[in-house]
């Protein structure tokens, strides 16, 4: 029985070698001769197996009483220089994804911070970075507290996602923007995977504000029947029957998407492959805003036309650091193709619409 045990631990080895991976597989040997390959991840104290991957990832244990006495040795000496533990965090380099509270996203205005009035960009990134760190998923890199954090990260972020005062911020500089503030802040600390989205149908939608990730919606602004310009959101939740819960100037907004235009087809210069359906997001709990915005009439569209659509962001988190990996492979962002939206441009209401403390927009 145990030989037959034992073969079928030599078998599971041999197909998890089947496909090429990231790991390099050595040669070990039974007491009686036979070899396998694989990678020697740690011996597991309480049930004493050594723990081994093959190159495609695949799991198996071994008895390291069976191994011959020099691959017996190999496992002690790489248990005492690390080498095993570096190999298991390279053959699980992520810790599990937490699942941080949504509701507490911040309320964070950005009248507050900066020295750019377009800075809605940043400011829902930031958002997303705060609730990171507030939850302990991921901590902002700089002493202080919330609003400490937060001029820090307006700074930087207006900067690496190159928002100007004229023309606001790109999905593509946002892209790029995120990627540069992971590279220069938290470089061996966490993997990123970013990716934009431009079809903004409420069951499309409501796929992406899950668990950590940051979801940043791209919306035009309309004063009654004036367009304003487009503006980025940070969206906290999102229903396939249309119902969406975002944040932006330091208020909390609820909705839900009514078609303005049902349009078959795309548009000839808009996002491909994206139907050129407009809607708005009807406000419902708008007897709660500020007078201000109500009187104006504020209004939030969602048009192919002008390339809304959502930049969506995940983190992951190495095990062991300084972590190297790139992000893994994940669903949320399967098939999404690499489309750039134009530039979008934030134009505020008056001062006298905005919440206190929040700076009026400059000519």
């Amino acid at each position: 029985m145990r030989r037959l045990l034992w073969l079928l631990v030599i078998g599971i080895a041999a197909a998890a070698l089947a496909a090429a991976g990231p790991l390099a597989a050595l040669s070990w040997h039974a007491a009686d001769g036979r070899a396998f390959e694989g990678v020697y991840l740690g011996t597991a104290p309480a049930a004493n197996q050594a723990q081994f991957a093959g190159p495609a990832g695949v799991r198996f244990a071994v008895d390291p009483a069976r191994l011959a006495a020099a691959d017996r040795a190999r496992l002690v000496a790489s248990d005492q220089s690390g080498e095993a533990a570096r190999a298991a965090s390279l053959a699980a380099p992520f810790r599990p994804a937490p699942s941080p509270e949504r509701a507490k996203l911040p309320l964070l205005n950005q009248g507050d911070f900066g020295t750019v009035t377009n800075n809605c960009l940043p400011n829902a990134v930031a958002t997303f970075l705060l609730w990171w760190d507030q939850q302990g998923v991921l901590t902002v890199p700089h002493p202080g507290d919330v609003h400490a954090k937060a001029a820090w990260l307006h700074q930087r972020l207006t900067d690496y996602c190159a928002t100007t005062e004229a023309a606001g911020t790109s999905t593509r500089d946002a892209q790029r923007g995120l990627q540069t503030y992971f590279q220069r802040h938290l470089a061996g600390t966490a993997a990123l995977h970013v990716g934009t989205d431009f079809d903004c149908s409420p069951v499309n939608l409501a796929r992406y504000p899950v668990g950590i990730a940051a979801c940043l919606l791209n919306v035009t602004i309309y004063h009654g029947d004036v367009r304003q310009g487009g503006h980025f959101v940070a969206l906290l939740a999102a229903k396939p029957d249309g119902t969406l819960h975002f944040r932006t100037w330091g208020l909390d907004f609820q909705g839900k998407l009514r078609v303005l235009e049902n349009t078959a087809g795309s548009l000839p210069n808009g996002p491909p492959n994206i139907s050129a359906t407009r809607r708005e997001i009807d406000l419902t709990n708008s007897s709660r805003l500020p007078e201000g915005l109500r009187q104006l009439h504020v209004r939030f569209i969602l048009d192919p036309a002008e390339w809304n659509g959502l930049i969506i962001a995940v983190p992951y988190i190495y095990q062991n650091r300084p972590g190297t990996a790139p992000a893994p492979p994940d669903p949320l962002f399967d098939g999404l193709p690499e489309r750039q939206g134009r530039r979008a441009r934030e134009s505020l209401p008056p001062p006298s619409a905005y919440p206190r403390g929040t700076r009026p927009p400059r000519p």
